[in-house]
């Protein structure tokens, strides 16, 4: 990524390397974290017991740990349910991976972003900021792009048994039907607001913890796919922990006016009222519901994305 691009990668050879690699990043990434985003999802995306009403006239939390969620799900629903929806979110990770990788590419051979990536005198402040303009654009791009997608893809995720969906097409059908296209994009205010800082601290992150892995471990810090993995877990770790309230939002957008099948219900009328209905009903710790599941999915999402991309691409640029 980034300053290790060899300069014979030029032009469209270039964007077309950028954006497979990309792809098969995010698929492959996808099939090994998908057990962990369905519980990330369920524990977002559940009700809490209202705080301004007394605790006995209030449904118990079905979802209350890692572990008892992954229980939970595997003996109600099967073990295959960890994968709900994995179609459709493979799909989504392998698109979004695919533009977000190739804007992030791109970014660095426009004008001055590109000088000062490839400068190393320049100045760590600088570097930091280029780094952050063009995970937030290639954030920005990726999102937009993919949308539709990722809110079918929540949809699938959270519906339990009986079956709201029957699958991906039916979901588009339906949500087409009740609420015309503008309901596909349910949610993407808040989203673009999480996904724009979360990709650029990612990638600002990213390159910094490479540069201080070099530093450290010294002349044996090739450019390794331990190397990749460890950069990409500190990245993926931080990022979420900054985003994490705004995830919340996004997740609780998504399945507003849905029954997800658990007699849940969730209803808001735009951003500023979905914000207010959590922090009423749950309080701050409401916004950070499934920290563990997001961190544990996080960590390893982020490393094995950065790993894979860069193996990916540096084999198919030996092709």
């Amino acid at each position: 990524m980034g300053g290790s691009q060899p300069a014979s990668t030029q032009g469209g050879q270039s964007s077309r390397v950028d954006f497979i690699a990309g792809g098969l990043s995010g698929g492959l990434t996808r099939l090994m974290v998908a057990p962990l985003d369905v519980v990330k999802i369920r524990f977002q995306t559940q009700m809490h017991p209202d705080l301004s009403m007394p605790a006995m006239n209030q449904p118990p939390v079905k979802y209350k740990h890692v572990g008892q969620t992954f229980r939970t799900i595997i003996k109600e629903e099967g073990v295959l349910s960890l994968w709900k929806g994995n179609f459709t979110a493979s799909l989504l990770w392998i698109s979004f991976g695919a533009v977000q990788f190739a804007t992030y590419e791109r970014m660095s051979k426009i004008g001055v972003f590109g000088q000062l990536h490839a400068s190393s005198s320049e100045s760590r402040w600088k570097r930091m900021s280029w780094s952050l303009i063009s995970g937030g654009v290639a954030g920005f791009v990726g999102t937009v792009a993919t949308y539709p997608l990722d809110l079918v893809r929540t949809r699938l995720a959270t519906q339990t048994e009986p079956k709201v969906y029957r699958g991906m097409t039916d979901c588009f059908m339906k949500i087409l039907s009740s609420t015309g296209p503008a309901g596909l994009f349910r949610g993407l205010v808040p989203t673009v607001g999480e996904i724009i800082p979360y990709i650029a601290l990612q990638f600002m992150t990213y390159e910094e913890a490479k540069i201080l892995y070099q530093r450290f471990v010294g002349p044996f810090s090739q450019d390794t796919a331990i190397k990749q993995l460890c950069c990409g877990a500190v990245a993926g770790t931080l990022s979420k922990l900054a985003v994490l309230p705004l995830d919340t939002v996004k997740k609780r957008m998504q399945v507003s006016g849905f029954d997800r099948g658990h007699g849940q219900h969730f209803q808001v009328n735009g951003v500023i009222d979905c914000i207010n209905q959590i922090f009423k009903r749950e309080g701050w710790k409401g916004f950070y519901r499934g920290t563990a599941a997001s961190l544990y999915k996080a960590a390893p999402a982020a490393a094995l994305t950065f790993m894979t991309y860069e193996q990916c691409k540096r084999l198919l640029l030996k092709n």
